[in-house]
């Protein structure tokens, strides 16, 4: 059940601290920021979220909401975790500051802006920063823990997705100026990861700056040098790492900071800062990055562990998350939307700059391609001619919820696509819809050879999507095709198997086994003139929005995306993949196409126009 579904409007209204005894002045911020600075500031965030007439409610994304509701369920009905903000009765045995939100607000405070039109002004955090502060360095275990872990810091690891231009880095900044200066660990070691070394520095760079704008007194404090900051106090430091993994594996981390997290190309360095904290008292390992290209990456893969979590999919106490982008459903092209993608609208972010990357969005597909991931936080994919509009094809075509058992006895049409028995294969169930759309369940072999195989990156994908159910792990060294023939049998059992359509190239064998079973086997060779119309009818169906598919098949989606258009002269289509990315996989919308070649699409009933209104007398 989610998060929403077990909090109630009276614990939305507690978080209200604009009323009654906890009202506090948000209006003395100097046009620097949106909110008091304190910590509750954290749940007037959330009551900003989620009530219906909060300031935030609709300009805030679906994901960003979910992180809300989790907080407020923590807040009201847990018992085994506490908020520590001041006001609590704190053990004496117990090490750290019972108001760590605030000593961190306050510590922020100290410096100055470093860049931007709030340049040399003094730094005032916004109320979604408050939120995500006062989540990382407020919650704590309680002596209700079943684990041991009381009198510990919640959160070890933290994840924010965030628009370009939102200061997420300059979050980052504080958060390490601070671990240097008062964790509760010796000798604390930050440390900033990113592919290049040119992104490492980021972070290290504006934290360098902060100290260079900070009071003497607060500057006297950290030892500056070209590649590294050191605080005098604790004897910490913090240093910017690029790509090698090696260079950082054994060390003991206090804070692993992983920068633009879409661009790392497999979760190495994630999974080396992890390893880094088990002996750390109060760890945490922060991720923060804008949207990319990898539509299987690291990145992607967080994002949606961050999802499940905050949906109450996934039982992970430790991990926080938030994402803020614009929602599945939404219209790119409307500016009522970009706000859920940029919580920094109106102090770090101005709309006349989003409206100007949009002119230049619709001038060109790469200029799209980097408004929607850089200002809006949507992932898309980079062929220079892609065969489908995937973001067109998730807001339309997407659906919860399909199962294939609720299919049981209806016509039904399958492609198949077996490419190499050492590869990926997969197999496409069409069922023709009254109303002229179809809706499609996908199945994707791969043998273990071809996973052990893998690009770490690839690899990662793949296992999530065999744990997702909709990729089959088969044992070998080539794919099992019995397990195919298997399903093929089982479907003609469940449903009215109209015919298998197979490229006779590489399934001749495999088509005369299930012939002999009474299976009708129809042989679709790959030319472009066989290949053109059923490819125009899955492109004509997903721009109407009727060709309906299982929101959660991202093994479906990724072969989508890899998909690119080839044309002759004559107008007729192919489509094959990108030849410089030979690791990108097109099968599973090749075996869709192979389906549709066969399908006998249903052809809708006319609508009476006179069914509403009745006759209309002249």
């Amino acid at each position: 059940m989610s998060f929403h579904k077990l909090i109630s409007a009276d614990d939305i209204e507690s978080m209200n601290h604009r009323k009654g005894k906890h009202q506090v002045d948000h209006s003395d911020n100097n046009g620097t920021t949106d909110c008091w600075q304190g910590w509750q500031s954290a749940a007037q965030y959330a009551y900003e979220v989620l009530h219906e007439d909060g300031m935030f409610h609709n300009t805030t994304g679906v994901q960003a909401k979910n992180t809300c509701a989790r907080f407020v369920y923590d807040r009201t009905q847990r018992t085994d975790i506490e908020f520590r903000n001041g006001q609590q009765q704190v053990k004496k045995s117990e090490p750290f500051a019972p108001n760590e939100v605030e000593d961190v607000i306050r510590f922020a405070a100290e410096f100055r802006h470093t860049k931007g039109k709030m340049d040399k002004k003094p730094i005032e955090l916004l109320m979604w920063m408050i939120f995500v502060l006062a989540n990382v360095f407020g919650w704590y275990y309680t002596d209700e823990d079943s684990n041991g872990r009381s009198g510990e810091r919640r959160f070890t690891k933290a994840f924010t997705l965030v628009a370009r231009g939102n200061a997420k880095s300059f979050l980052c900044s504080i958060i390490s100026l601070y671990i240097m200066q008062f964790s509760p660990n010796g000798n604390p070691s930050c440390y900033s990861v990113a592919r290049n070394a040119k992104q490492a520095k980021i972070v290290f760079n504006d934290a360098k700056k902060m100290i260079k704008s900070a009071p003497s007194r607060l500057r006297q404090k950290f030892h500056i040098m070209a590649e590294k900051l050191q605080s005098w106090g604790l004897d910490g430091l913090f240093e910017p790492m690029a790509s090698d993994s090696q260079s950082i594996d054994g060390l003991r981390v206090a804070l692993g900071i992983c920068d633009e997290l879409h661009a790392h190309h497999d979760a190495e360095l994630m999974n080396t800062l992890i390893s880094g904290i088990s002996a750390t008292t109060d760890p945490l390992i922060f991720s923060i990055s804008t949207a990319g290209i990898q539509l299987d990456g690291v990145c992607i893969n967080e994002r949606n562990h961050v999802r499940d979590i905050n949906s109450n999919l996934e039982k992970v106490d430790e991990y926080f998350g938030i994402e803020f982008a614009i929602d599945e459903r939404d219209d790119w092209q409307d500016e009522l939307n970009w706000p859920k993608a940029n919580p920094s609208l109106g102090f770090a972010v101005s709309m006349h700059k989003i409206r100007g990357e949009y002119i230049r969005a619709k001038k060109s597909a790469a200029n799209r391609k980097n408004f929607l991931t850089k200002f809006l936080n949507v992932f898309v994919n980079t062929n220079d001619s892609p065969y489908l509009d995937l973001l067109h094809m998730q807001m339309h075509c997407a659906r919860k919820g399909l199962n294939i058992r609720d299919y049981k006895g209806r016509e039904c049409y399958v492609g198949l696509d077996l490419a190499q028995k050492i590869d990926l294969a997969a197999l496409s169930l069409v069922f023709p819809e009254s109303d002229g759309s179809v809706t499609v369940f996908q199945r994707h072999y791969l043998p273990q050879s071809a996973l052990d195989s893998s690009t770490p990156a690839r690899e990662e994908a793949y296992i999530q999507w065999e744990e997702d159910g909709n990729l089959i792990i088969t044992n070998g060294a080539a794919t099992d095709y019995e397990y195919i023939k298997d399903d093929i049998l089982h479907y003609a059992k469940q449903f009215d198997l109209q015919m298998v359509g197979y490229d006779p190239y590489s399934a001749s064998q495999f088509a005369i086994a299930l012939e002999g079973k009474g299976i009708l086997m129809v042989e679709v060779k790959q030319g472009i003139v066989t290949l053109s119309e059923p490819s125009k009818i899955v492109q004509s169906l997903i721009a109407q929005g009727k060709l309906n598919y299982d929101e959660d098949d991202k093994c479906f989606e990724w072969c989508c995306a890899n998909a690119v258009c080839f044309s002759d002269i004559n107008e007729n289509m192919k489509v094959i993949k990108d030849k410089t990315k030979p690791h990108d996989k097109i099968d599973s919308i090749i075996a869709l196409i192979i389906a549709m070649q066969l399908a006998e699409l249903k052809i809708p009933e006319p609508k009476n126009p006179y069914g509403k209104r009745g006759l209309v007398q002249l």
